[in-house]
């Protein structure tokens, strides 16, 4: 049972992997709000396959949020959904 669980596990793994890239990313971010959309744009072109994205984000998004062109609760609310469609950047 274990193993079958730990196999379907790396199945999907796979599969996942197989399936990201830019037009997934692209594809994800299309369904961000105005705002995730902006997020996305701002760090995609910095995003490498051993980024960390949480870093990147912090990084590329802190200038915004402390000019007062994004908003900070704004930005914490889309940093899930866009982190999610970053990381499809890195496969």
């Amino acid at each position: 049972m274990i193993r079958t669980l730990s196999a379907l596990s790396l199945a999907l793994a796979v599969v996942g992997a197989a399936q990201a890239g830019p037009t997934e990313a692209n594809t994800c971010a299309e369904s961000l709000t105005t705002t995730g959309k902006r997020m996305f744009k701002t760090v995609a072109p910095y995003v490498k396959p051993d980024s960390n994205i949480q870093l990147l984000m912090r990084t590329h998004l802190r200038d915004l949020v402390i000019s007062g062109t994004l908003d900070m609760a704004d930005a914490q609310a889309n940093g899930p959904a866009v982190g999610q469609c970053l990381a499809l950047l890195k496969a």
